[in-house]
């Protein structure tokens, strides 16, 4: 029997599996409460993906894809035991608390435009810590992505940003990462990540201003790729325009109405093809990527692209960009393999000694070796947090080191350690949470630039600051 509730919406209880992440530390019990994802589907939509082909771009996504996101404040010990099973979960979601000792309170996120309101509170129970791989062989199925091949040459010459590269700019968009190269007018020509952080983090928001910098004015005639680190939210989800919870009548299930930004998904965008149990990927990542395989670009080709699994490097014009690889012996959960088994970036130009290592979330280990010597700049692995013990590189030319974050939304993130060996291996330690007055008047903002030249780029145009992308 469906009961209504006060705002007259369905009140029973619906079944979904879930890939459950820890997420961060309460801010008010700073230690005593630890905040998972929920990010999960409809058992029905579930059992339903067995029965469908996947061999071309996926009309009706939503339907085909209902995703569902929501977030929960636990003890520590419960949390942990919920995200670190490599299984995903089998639950009970509903709007109305039945009570029981196995009963949680959680919320739904709400995404983009949306984060300011729209939130639900949501009942959950656990029915199983164990789902088996065969319940859910159509969602790796369609993880697999097989109709869309790696990418060869002509789709990575996409990706080569030929222009007279001047730096590497790490933008304040607070606990996330959205970096960029940028040219000689401070107008960047290939992203590395576009992330923003998810509500549950909104503390580390920018201050009030403008930020956009995807702006047509600031690109050439066609958009500025993207290169993906790897798939965890806070690198991109500044793709995401809204998204709140909205009860489906005709199929029986709540669900994240998500919509994405139009001009994120139109550029060509490189990740490492997802692999769905080693990495415990969650229905709203192959809900993000396979909107972008939907995504069809003005040369009439798909955007996205998949990185070559056989490469290991691939060389540009002024940067190579570098698969990483988790080191033998490591720690084999799910979210460090996400972390580790990813792309980086290695810019630098032929004519001169600076060279900056851009590495998302990957620890130093997993990036070879080859790749860690005479760096001038890095952009600290995984937000300033912990590393292997005794891995930072030595720094040249007093090297500059940046961390895309904000203190206290990830527990022990920065780390204390990383930056004491980051401070003893000669790193200058800057954070994008430092705010400073912008010289140009748009508003503060603690934007980073590592300079990958003796020049400082310099916007003429106006454009730079009406976007929010000042880097002196």
């Amino acid at each position: 029997m469906i009961m209504k509730g006060p705002e007259n919406s369905p009140t029973h209880w619906v079944d979904y599996y879930a890939s459950i992440e820890l997420a961060v530390s309460d801010d008010e019990n700073f230690g005593k409460l630890s905040t998972i994802v929920i990010d999960a589907i409809p058992k029905s939509a579930a059992k339903a993906l067995k029965s469908l082909k996947f061999d071309g771009p996926t009309e009706d996504l939503d339907n085909v894809l209902p995703i569902f996101m929501l977030t929960a404040n636990l003890n520590p010990q419960q949390a942990k035991k919920l995200a670190d099973d490599s299984s995903w979960i089998e639950l009970s979601i509903g709007t109305e608390n039945v009570g029981g000792d196995d009963v949680f309170e959680a919320t739904s996120i709400s995404l983009g435009d949306d984060e300011d309101g729209g939130r639900r509170t949501f009942w959950v129970k656990v029915k199983s810590t164990s789902v088996a791989k065969r319940t859910l062989c159509g969602l790796a199925t369609l993880a697999e992505f097989a109709s869309i091949a790696d990418a060869g040459d002509a789709d990575l010459q996409l990706f080569d940003a030929a222009q007279d590269l001047c730096g590497v700019a790490i933008y304040d968009v607070g606990q996330a990462n959205l970096t960029a190269l940028v040219d000689s007018y401070e107008h960047p020509v290939v992203f590395f990540d576009l992330g923003w952080p998810l509500s549950f983090n909104k503390k580390s928001y920018r201050l009030p201003g403008p930020f956009d910098p995807l702006t047509p004015a600031l690109r050439p005639s066609d958009p500025q790729p993207v290169i993906l680190s790897h798939l965890d939210w806070d690198h991109w989800g500044y793709a995401y325009l809204s998204g709140q919870a909205r009860y489906d009548s005709q199929r029986g299930y709540w669900r994240s109405v998500v919509t994405y930004k139009d001009d994120v998904l139109r550029r060509p965008w490189l990740m490492r093809r997802p692999r769905f149990h080693r990495h415990k990927l969650g229905p709203s990542h192959i809900h993000f990527v396979m909107t972008l395989a939907n995504t069809i670009l003005s040369d009439g080709n798909c955007a996205l692209k998949f990185w070559p699994a056989r490469s290991g490097r691939k060389d540009f014009t002024h940067y190579s960009i570098v698969r990483c690889s988790s080191t033998s012996g490591s720690v084999s959960s799910p979210a460090y393999l996400r972390n580790n088994e990813s792309l980086v970036l290695l810019a630098k130009r032929e004519d001169r000694p600076e060279k900056v290592l851009l590495t998302g979330d990957a620890d130093y280990p997993s990036i070879h070796v080859s790749h860690r010597r005479k760096l001038t700049g890095i952009v600290a692995p995984h937000h300033g947090g912990n590393i292997t013990e005794f891995s930072t590189p030595q720094a040249l030319f007093g090297g500059r080191m940046v961390r895309s974050t904000y203190p206290e939304c990830y527990n022990n993130v920065p780390s204390d350690d990383a930056e004491m060996e980051a401070l003893l291996s000669g790193w200058q330690i800057h954070s994008t949470n430092d705010r400073f007055s912008c010289h140009a008047g748009c508003n503060a903002h603690g934007n980073k630039l590592i300079a990958l030249d003796v020049r400082t780029p310099y916007c003429s145009c106006g454009g730079v600051p009406e976007a929010g992308l000042c880097l002196r």
